[in-house]
């Protein structure tokens, strides 16, 4: 179930969606993505980011998505332009590092830190309100 009870969102299951969306969309624009993905790739080499803290790497990806969905017109609440810029960072980042942390679990992780924040033991999904706004 998408919505719960108290109308929190179950993020493991809206994880589970964009994160195959994603990998259809990264699939569909195969040039794009390799091009964007081996300029990202070296410029993390050059910065080390091979040899930084996961959590690190975690909140730099999440901050750079949100600056790049912003400066593409896109509202930060809208899951499908914030999973296209995790899409193509967790797949540079994972190149970056062999694959020792793979695609899922950078894009997981990354996605759960955006959308899911914990409020007296609730979990709050800041989408509901975009998919309030989509469904009014």
């Amino acid at each position: 179930m998408l919505i719960n009870k108290d109308k929190t969102m179950d993020i493991e299951t809206l994880i589970q969606i964009y994160l195959h969306a994603s990998k259809v969309g990264l699939e569909a624009k195969k040039d794009f993505v390799k091009e964007w993905t081996e300029r990202m790739l070296w410029q993390m080499m050059v910065d080390g980011f091979q040899n930084k803290p996961f959590s690190s790497v975690i909140t730099f990806i999440c901050d750079q998505t949100k600056i790049a969905v912003k400066n593409n017109g896109w509202d930060t609440y809208d899951p499908d332009g914030v999973s296209w810029f995790l899409a193509l960072y967790s797949e540079s980042y994972s190149k970056c590092v062999s694959r020792r942390y793979s695609y899922d679990i950078i894009f997981s992780e990354c996605f759960r830190r955006l959308y899911h924040m914990s409020s007296d033991g609730l979990h709050v999904c800041c989408m509901i309100r975009y998919i309030k706004q989509e469904t009014s």
